[in-house]
């Protein structure tokens, strides 16, 4: 079998409802878009969307939950294919939201299944890399390394936070976190100490802060 190397489109960050309502007029004539969800976290439950991302192949936007009801008419209307891998998640995470997702969903995890049941992965990463040359960049390479992928995951939570906020002073906490700041390494460490702290439900006192400072 023969496949080809694939280029994928610049992204496009979109924040503001005009915006939104541009590429959802582009998108409502595709028959076909690809789609996909990134939330607070993995458990089916709890978690919940903290932005989406749409693509129709030459193009892919994300934007913030806060614009999901003017994307939601592509997601309810059945003449458009939703193109997703583990859809079964995004489509559950979609139904806490109030959206049931209808049309075809043709699902690449379903699809790679049907090719060969005995392969050891069928996730997007490896079926991208296998049908069509394309490798997709780790999560480390991009915002830095944080550990498992619950962190990741959470990770990308405190950014979108941090960027729907304008919390410049929370943005420049991430960074040091991931270690893409630059800057006198002992203070880096005692602002990732006391984020670290912090996270885990910890209250700082003021002797505390001033040993990590000192550190």
């Amino acid at each position: 079998m023969a496949f080809k190397f694939v280029r994928t489109p610049d992204p496009v960050y979109v924040e503001t409802e005009d915006e939104a309502r541009i590429w959802y007029d582009y998108y409502s004539e595709k028959p076909a878009l690809g789609f996909d969800t990134e939330t607070t976290g993995l458990d089916k439950i709890r978690a919940r969307i903290k932005f989406f991302s749409w693509s129709d192949g030459d193009t892919r936007i994300c934007a913030p939950v806060r614009l999901w009801p003017i994307f939601e008419p592509l997601l309810t209307n059945p003449e458009i294919d939703k193109r997703m891998s583990n859809s079964k998640f995004d489509m559950h995470m979609a139904c806490t939201h109030g959206t049931l997702i209808q049309g075809n969903v043709p699902d690449t995890v379903v699809q790679d299944h049907l090719i060969d049941e005995n392969r050891n992965w069928h996730g997007l990463k490896q079926t991208c890399k296998d049908y069509l040359g394309l490798r997709m960049t780790p999560f480390k390479k991009v915002f830095g390394d944080v550990g498992k992928t619950d962190n990741e995951v959470l990770m990308m939570g405190f950014m979108h936070d941090a960027l729907e906020d304008e919390d410049e002073d929370r943005a420049a906490e991430l960074l040091v976190m991931v270690n893409k700041a630059d800057g006198d390494e002992n203070v880096l460490k005692a602002v990732r100490k006391i984020n670290l702290s912090t996270s885990a439900g910890y209250t700082l006192n003021s002797r505390k802060l001033l040993k990590l400072a000192r550190d």
